[in-house]
């Protein structure tokens, strides 16, 4: 099974199966989405089928820089991040919760950074992902 829900390349996802899929955590989704549409200039998202592991994933980019991934998956969706040096650094110095900085600091380094993932499944879920969201656009 792919990582995402949606491993069908044929079908681009529609918000009506997201919220089918995603069920209560939907809620969640559509805060991330405001945020992001009230408090980032110039961003763009789009569905794309990166493979067939991966499926689909809704990626936002601001002009031609990639600020992460949500990935829908069984009534929950992850959140894909890749922070550069800097950004490792500023999520040390925040008051997020230990289990989330010890995530990002155990974070796979790659090509472009440190990528990591975390899963949303509830809306309390949402305030973390928010803070990083902010340190990967300063950063």
């Amino acid at each position: 099974m792919a990582t995402s829900i949606f491993d069908d390349n044929i079908i681009t996802p529609t918000d009506e199966m997201v919220s089918l899929v995603l069920v209560d955590t939907k809620s969640a989704w559509d805060m991330i989405m405001s945020h992001v549409s009230d408090n980032f200039q110039d961003i763009a998202y789009n569905w794309k089928f990166a493979n067939k592991k991966a499926g689909w994933v809704l990626i936002f980019s601001q002009k031609k820089r990639t600020l992460f991934y949500l990935i829908p998956r069984s009534e929950h969706f992850r959140i894909a991040l890749v922070f550069g040096d800097k950004a490792m650094k500023n999520v040390e110095q925040t008051s997020l919760p230990e289990h989330i900085k010890e995530m990002i600091s155990a974070a796979t380094a790659c090509a472009s950074g440190y990528s990591c993932f975390i899963d949303v499944k509830d809306a309390s879920d949402v305030e973390p992902v928010l803070a990083l969201l902010k340190i990967k656009s300063e950063s």
